[in-house]
């Protein structure tokens, strides 16, 4: 995270981002790699104590790779035009004879995770609002005890080390994952891409799908998994719907492993087509 806020910068450490995590954007997977391996490891006086390698990617072939992959779930619903981008690609990769389960793995419970995540980041959130807004919060969750944001806000520091063991387990429950699998696919969002929104309150923002309007918040339910898990997660162009609207899929890799999701994604842009730049780009 270092140098990822605007200066001038005072020296001060600023607050731990145990689940914010920043990563380069390119317009090939070999840029990625590259910008990478440049920006990555130690600042300051860490760097006196240890050095930083990204591990080579597990393999370098389409059909050489054990791929996982959940494209739907009812924990987040992907609108029909997403979802025929990505059956489409899957299809591909069936093609290249690369190994391919579909489902969650074994142990793996989206709900818990899911719930974990939300904690974690309701509380960070939330950790210098005023004593007033800390019991109106607090008699939210006396009303009902199922109130995660609440919870998050008003609960001991006792809850937040449970829920983060609850984290090392989840993230454990996925790397013995990938001793038998290289990769797993999530979609990146339920839906193509969306126009900006800035209105405020953000709750009321929404986006439109061919099934309806949905809930703008819950555009980054599916990147929570990774995210949790400290799991490394690139995204990489696989067409356009119907529409013509850019679509993404999230590929994860073990953790400290972002060269082999990074390779992934360079193999994949030879079936999927990898970018293409926007027609006002070109003129």
């Amino acid at each position: 995270m270092a140098g990822f806020q605007p200066g001038p910068w005072d020296g001060s450490p600023g607050f731990p981002m145990d689940l914010a995590v920043v990563g380069p954007l390119a317009r090939s997977a070999r840029d990625l790699a590259l910008s990478l391996n440049v920006l990555g490891g130690p600042s300051g006086d860490d760097a006196k104590a240890w050095k930083w390698r990204m591990p080579s990617p597990r393999q370098k072939r389409l059909k050489d790779f054990r791929i996982g992959y959940l494209i739907d779930d009812q924990i987040c619903p992907v609108a029909s035009d997403l979802r025929e981008v990505y059956e489409n690609v899957l299809s591909e990769l069936g093609r290249s004879g690369a190994k391919m389960e579909r489902g969650w793995p074994t142990g793996i419970d989206p709900q818990a995770q899911l719930k974990t995540y939300q904690y974690l980041l309701f509380a960070f959130l939330s950790f210098d609002i005023s004593k007033e807004q800390r019991e109106n919060l607090r008699a939210r969750l006396e009303k009902n005890p199922d109130d995660i944001s609440a919870a998050a806000a008003v609960e001991p520091h006792g809850r937040w080390l449970k829920e983060t063991q609850r984290r090392l387990a989840f993230r454990a429950i996925w790397q013995k994952y990938f001793e038998s699998h290289d990769v797993f696919l999530f979609p990146a969002g339920f839906s193509a891409a969306f126009p900006h929104d800035h209105s405020q309150p953000i709750e009321k923002r929404v986006v439109e799908t061919p099934e309806g309007k949905r809930p703008y918040l819950e555009t980054p339910l599916w990147t929570c998994f990774a995210a949790l898990a400290g799991l490394p997660a690139t995204v990489a162009p696989v067409g356009r719907t119907k529409a013509g609207l850019p679509a993404g899929i999230q590929i994860v890799a073990p953790m400290w492993e972002d060269g082999t999701s990074i390779e992934f994604a360079g193999l994949l842009s030879e079936i999927a087509g990898g970018f293409t730049a926007p027609e006002a780009f070109r003129e």
